[in-house]
């Protein structure tokens, strides 16, 4: 079962339209409201790639 130590909620005209929980450990991801295909999300280093920039300083 993961543990998801990341969330992103994104917002837009300061409502909450979607909500990215991530768990770099397995490379899993629960998006919450987006209609978009989310299958295929991480391939070809997407999730080394979102982990980089989530962590800049």
């Amino acid at each position: 079962m993961p543990v998801y130590n990341d969330i992103s909620v994104f917002k837009k005209e300061n409502r909450i339209v979607g909500i990215a929980k991530i768990y770099f450990g397995c490379n899993e991801i629960h998006i919450v409201g987006s209609d978009a295909k989310t299958d295929r999300f991480g391939s070809c280093l997407g999730y080394s790639r979102l982990s980089d920039l989530l962590r800049r300083e």
